[in-house]
């Protein structure tokens, strides 16, 4: 998908509009700094989750993940999406 920063800090965020999803990971779960973004097209409703690699196939990787939730666009945002 393309090269993108180092994510810092222990919070993570993924936003999508309409086949733009940009990341963003913050310290504090309150100031947020742009990773990067990528487009992709697919259907308006996906399934999603939590995934981690390490990025070696010989290494396998661990992460412990909490307080994941999902926030669906209010009505006033769908629509502008159409």
């Amino acid at each position: 998908a393309g090269t993108e920063k180092p994510a810092h800090g222990p919070y993570t965020k993924l936003v999508r509009s309409a086949d733009a999803f940009t990341g963003y990971c913050s310290p504090d779960g309150k100031t947020w700094t742009r990773i990067g973004e990528v487009a992709i097209s697919m259907d308006e409703k996906v399934e999603m989750g939590m995934a981690v690699c390490s990025g070696d196939p010989a290494t396998p990787a661990k992460a412990t993940f909490s307080a994941f939730s999902r926030v669906e666009p209010t009505p006033a945002v769908r629509s502008k999406r159409r």
